[in-house]
This record gives C-alpha cells, sequence and structure tokens, in this order.
C-alpha cells in the first residue's frame, strides 16, 4: 500500500525520513500544566551531533507541530512547520511557535524525534547550543484489532497498511517512544505509547488500544508503563505513590520496593493500585495517582464533563483532582469522597460534583481549570486498585491544542 503524509510532496518525505520498506512529597504541589498559549516566538540553538558525538553539518532538520498537529492532520495540512540546516559546526537556531514541538533529523543510519520547548532554559544562547546526540534507527511495531489509519503523534509519519495478523509496522524510525493515533470519522483516537524495537530483535507487536474519540483516555496500563498513556505527548507525566506518618514518608506503609509494583494482572487485564498499611501510629495519609505532566504544557480540563474509571478495594478513599490557573499563581484541590467494594464497578463521576477544598467559593464551571494532577487519598489502612481512567467530553485536541 502507497505511503502518505498529510500535506508533504515525496521529496520532503525522502528528506524528513530516508526510511525504507513500509515507514510511514507533598501532593499540594505535585505537578506542572501551566498553560503557554500558542502564537509565542522563541529561538533555540541546537547542535547536532551522531550517537560518537561527531558533529553533523550541513544537515537537514525538520521542525514539527505539537500543540497543532490534531488540528493540522483532521484538516489535512502539513505537520511540517519549518525546515532548516545545521552550519559547518552542526549547529543550527529554530524558531519554536508554540509550547511543544518536534525535532525530526535523519543521518545515515542514524536519527532523531525530540521534544522542543520554548521554556527550556538550554540552548537559548546560539553560543551554547542545546546538545542533540542522534540514536540508532529501529522498528515500531503495533497490533491493533481495529483495522483504521493509523498516524504516529508528532511526526507525519502514517502507517502504510495493515498484515493479515493484525500488525502495523514502521521501519527505519529513530529509536525512542511513539504514541499512535486512528484517524477516525468522528476524530482521533490516542492509542497507548510505545517503544520501537531493534531491528535484529524478534518480538511481539505491542499490542494497542484506541480510545473513544469523544472521551480522551488517561491510560488503561495496558502498555505496562507507568506514564500516561499520551507520554511523550506531554512531558513527565507519571503514576507515583507517597505515604507519611506525621509528615515523615515512607514506602514501607506500601510495601512496596520499586514503582512497578504499582501494576498488577488478573485474568488478563492489567491495573495499577496501592494496599496500605500504616506500621506506626500518628497522623496518616497515603496517596496514589498520576501527574499530567512535571512541565508546563495545556492539560485543560475545562471541556471535560466526567471523570470515568472502574475501581475495586476497600477503606474511605477520596479522589481529588487538582488543578492552577494560566499563570501557575492559583492552586486548586477539588475532591469527591468514594465508596468501594471488593469487586469491581464503574465510577462516572461529573466534574461539576467536585467540592473546592482549597476554596469553597469556588465552583467548577466557573474557570478555566487546568488539570496538574489525580490522585485517590485515604487516612486510614486500605487498598485500592483502578483501570480504564477517562475524561469524558475531552477531546484529543482539546488535550493538546485547548
Amino acid at each position: 500500500m502507497k505511503n502518505h503524509f498529510y500535506g508533504i510532496g515525496l521529496v520532503a518525505v525522502a528528506l524528513i525520513l530516508g526510511a525504507c520498506g513500509s515507514l510511514i512529597d507533598d501532593q499540594s504541589r505535585r505537578g506542572g500544566g501551566i498553560e503557554i498559549p500558542n502564537g509565542i516566538e522563541a529561538n533555540i540553538a541546537v547542535r547536532l551531533t551522531d550517537s560518537s558525538g561527531m558533529a553533523l553539518g550541513k544537515t537537514k532538520v525538520f521542525l514539527v507541530a505539537g500543540e497543532s498537529w490534531a488540528s493540522r492532520i483532521e484538516a489535512h495540512e502539513s505537520v511540517v512547520v519549518d525546515s532548516a540546516e545545521t552550519d559547518s559546526l552542526g549547529v543550527v537556531l529554530l524558531q519554536v511557535t508554540e509550547s511543544k514541538m518536534f525535532l525530526l533529523a535523519r543521518y545515515k543510519d542514524q536519527g532523531i524525534h525530540m521534544a522542543l520547548q520554548p521554556r527550556d532554559s538550554a540552548g537559548t544562547d546560539p553560543a551554547n547550543p542545546l546538545p542533540v546526540a542522534l540514536h540508532r534507527l529501529a522498528t515500531l511495531k503495533i497490533k491493533s484489532e481495529e483495522n483504521q489509519k493509523l498516524v504516529v503523534f508528532g511526526t507525519p509519519w502514517r502507517f502504510s497498511g495493515v498484515s493479515s495478523n493484525g500488525e502495523y509496522v514502521l521501519d527505519s524510525v529513530p529509536q525512542g517512544d511513539y504514541m499512535p493515533v486512528g484517524i477516525e470519522l468522528m476524530g482521533l483516537q490516542m492509542g497507548q505509547t510505545t517503544e520501537t524495537v531493534r531491528f535484529d530483535t524478534l518480538t511481539d507487536a505491542a499490542s494497542v488500544t484506541f480510545s473513544d474519540p469523544e472521551n480522551l483516555m488517561l491510560t488503561n496500563f495496558e502498555n505496562r508503563r507507568l506514564l500516561g498513556i499520551w507520554d511523550p505527548m506531554h512531558v513527565g507525566g507519571y503514576w507515583w505513590a507517597t505515604a507519611t506518618v506525621d509528615d515523615v514518608a515512607s514506602w514501607d506503609h506500601f510495601g512496596m520496593h520499586a514503582l512497578s509494583d504499582l501494576l498488577d494482572s488478573s485474568e488478563g487485564n492489567i491495573f495499577a493500585g496501592v494496599h496500605v498499611q500504616f506500621l506506626d501510629s500518628g497522623k496518616t495519609v497515603a496517596n496514589f495517582g498520576l501527574d499530567f505532566s512535571t512541565q508546563p504544557v495545556n492539560t485543560n480540563l475545562s471541556k471535560a464533563s466526567h471523570v470515568s474509571f472502574k475501581a475495586r478495594g476497600t477503606g474511605n478513599w477520596v479522589l481529588y483532582v487538582q488543578t492552577q490557573d494560566s499563570l501557575g499563581s492559583q492552586s486548586l484541590r477539588w475532591t469527591h469522597p468514594l465508596v468501594l467494594s471488593s469487586a469491581w464497578q464503574q465510577y462516572d463521576i461529573p466534574l461539576d460534583e467536585f467540592i473546592c477544598e482549597s476554596d469553597s467559593t469556588q465552583v467548577w464551571g466557573d474557570d478555566l481549570r487546568l488539570g496538574t494532577n489525580l490522585f485517590w487519598q485515604i487516612e486510614t489502612n486500605g487498598e485500592i486498585q483502578v483501570d480504564d481512567i477517562i475524561l469524558k467530553g475531552l477531546e484529543f485536541q482539546d488535550w493538546v491544542d485547548p
């Protein structure tokens, strides 16, 4: 099947890709999420090298849209915003006009795909450019039960087709993590972030489930990653757990040794959770949840109507959504109590039913709500497991380009 790139000619495709084959603590202060609007302009100097550190002079680089990527895809517009060439020292000055854009480059059997943010201090001085080293090329291989048109977020790449066993493959892409996105008439569908594999590695394709276009899935854990399903769309989003007695934190109260211990499975389903058992008496509190991002990006929850998830467990848990204003000067914590049972239950909680713990005069729908994190809290012993966490009414475009 022929490859198609939105608004990009075959010459540009060859330049961009050069690919062969079928390429197409304190929880009150957790998280980032400060909005940076479109229309900004910032120059970032980059010094491009190969993996050995040799400067790559006269090498073509491309800037791919980040915030406007989704709207460009739906409008069948080019997602490649600009291109430039490094000088003899491998340095190039790039104009970043969105809160996140992506750098794409290829040299021989190496390449790079990475996020650029104008807030980064590195690279603001051309005399001290941001060092960017290319990585070896690899293969992105996924499997989906749905036969659909798939593109890759932050790139101009499109999967060329699907095999008889439901596998999609992109060859010769820079090593890294990528998020496949399905194109449907109703809108874009987010898939789980998937890691590339080496050419010489025999491995099964990663199974990917795609979200409803009108309801944004934060995670379903099926890719066994403790990152948001949308990472690397946002930087730094991750799952975490803390437990304190008299403000002294210790994971001993969870009985865990590593973050991966948050994951569990049963009958083929993967979920995450914690078992809390306080070993000491005093002022006790335990938290378990997801940071949307640790860096300033758009995380606008204003269009979301409900928080939806499956859960089971014991104890008196409270669900928190934490937000802040566009300047990051005001942080608010919104709460909703939960009644859990030992069997899995579906919860669909309207966001306008959350009570603002920080300021009782606040009403959810009265202002812009930029989310920084979502977490569950308990002050006694208990257990909770969660799965299939969705923000209803929030579309892909709302998340990356509100």
